[in-house]
C-alpha cells in the first residue's frame, strides 16, 4: 500500500500524517494553516492557557461556525425549493 504521508505542525506541535491523493498535500497545508492562525487568536486571548485548552476552544469554534453555515445553506435550499415550486405555478 503506498503511504502518502506529510508532516504538518500546528501550535509548535508536529504531526505525520497519511493523506489520501484526492486530498492532497496543499489541501492539508491549508488547512493546517487555517487552524494554526485559529489557535493563534485563541492563545493571544487566553494566553495563560495551555496548547490542550486552547485547541479545544479553537475546535469548539471552528464546529460553531460549521454549524452556522450548514444551517444558512440549509435556509437558503429551502428557499430555493419555495422560490421553485411558486414558478412551478407560474408555468
Amino acid at each position: 500500500m503506498n503511504k502518502n504521508f506529510v508532516e504538518i505542525e500546528i501550535y509548535g506541535t508536529t504531526i505525520k500524517i497519511n493523506v489520501s491523493k484526492d486530498i492532497g498535500k496543499d489541501y492539508l497545508y491549508k488547512l493546517a494553516t487555517m487552524i494554526e492562525e485559529k489557535m493563534v487568536e485563541v492563545g493571544n486571548f487566553i494566553p495563560e492557557a495551555d496548547p490542550l485548552k486552547v485547541a479545544i476552544i479553537t475546535l469548539l469554534n471552528i464546529a460553531d461556525e460549521n454549524f452556522q453555515l450548514k444551517n444558512k445553506l440549509y435556509q437558503y435550499e429551502k428557499t430555493i425549493e419555495d422560490v421553485e415550486k411558486k414558478i412551478s405555478f407560474v408555468e
